[in-house]
């Protein structure tokens, strides 16, 4: 069975080809997006990764895997003379065609990392972070034209330490969605899995975050507190109101504490602050005020 791969320079991407190639699952070709993402204008997110770990370039070529970049105009023509069996696709940043999906015998099935129905949309793990889910979700699902409305094949959770990165969470998504798939391909072996339909009208959808989404509320627990900021700091200063029209950026969070206090970080230095939870305090670094 030929597949073909389909990803981006992200973490996520990485760590799922990488899985696929350490359990000797060799894709045909590896396809990634020629030019920027379409968020990376918006946010500055860290689609490139670590400087330290391979993508997947580097992977495919240790392999000897051909890779590819493709624009959106010329995926159809790669597809149509590759002619997979199958095609995995992990994050990768635009919509296939219903033309295109309807080509491969076995069908186009990809990894979002979320629960679906809940977090569609091209940011799941900022907005499951932003909610305090001690867990992230991960899914395998058909594609089909409408994003992230295919029918649900596999599903799993994975729980994460404190402190957590954007791109250290995006690797565990990755590698997660690959061993699903790995599942899914022994069980099609015997007999057909079966698939949930998903509703449009069930579940939820968000778009990419704007400047307000990262907002600290101090009424979260201060534990939520502490991992929103050390996942989203790279991609956008994170800041909470110290009174109305007033904002204190925040550069990093460095320890959390829970409990009534007295905390021990009650001192505070020139660029630091301690944040007061309902339940507990954050010791951030601050960048300044607007």
């Amino acid at each position: 069975m030929k597949l073909l791969f389909l990803g981006s320079r992200g973490a996520q991407s990485g760590a799922t080809l990488e899985t696929l190639l350490d359990h000797n699952l060799l894709p045909e070709a590896v396809l990634m997006e020629q030019g920027a993402a379409p968020w990376v204008s918006r946010l500055s997110l860290p689609v490139l990764g670590s400087s330290t770990e391979w993508g997947l370039p580097e992977l495919s070529a240790a392999r000897g895997v051909p890779a590819f970049m493709v624009s959106r105009e010329s995926l159809n023509r790669f597809v149509e003379e590759m002619r997979p069996d199958r095609v995995l696709v992990s994050c990768y940043p635009y919509p296939v065609p219903e033309s295109l999906l309807n080509t491969v015998p076995s069908g186009w099935l990809n990894i979002h990392p979320s629960l679906l129905p809940e977090y569609r949309g091209p940011s799941p793990l900022f907005w499951q972070l932003r909610d305090g889910l001690d867990r992230i979700g991960v899914t395998l699902h058909r594609m089909i034209p409408e994003l992230d409305l295919g029918p649900v094949l596999a599903q799993r959770t994975f729980d994460f330490p404190d402190g957590s990165s954007m791109l250290s969470l995006s690797r565990k998504a990755g590698c997660a969605g690959a061993h699903l798939y790995l599942e899914w391909l022994s069980r099609a072996a015997v007999e057909a899995p079966p698939a949930r339909v998903q509703h449009p009208s069930q579940g939820s959808r968000q778009s990419f975050p704007g400047p307000e989404d990262f907002r600290v509320d101090p009424r979260w627990a201060a534990r939520r507190v502490f991992n929103f900021i050390k996942a989203v700091r790279e991609l956008g200063p994170p800041f909470f109101e110290i009174e109305a029209g007033r904002r204190c950026l925040i550069a990093d969070a460095l320890s959390w504490h829970a409990g009534p206090g007295p905390y021990p970080m009650d001192e505070t230095g020139e660029n630091t602050r301690l944040l007061r939870c309902y339940n507990g305090a954050v010791m951030l670094r601050t960048r300044g005020h607007n």
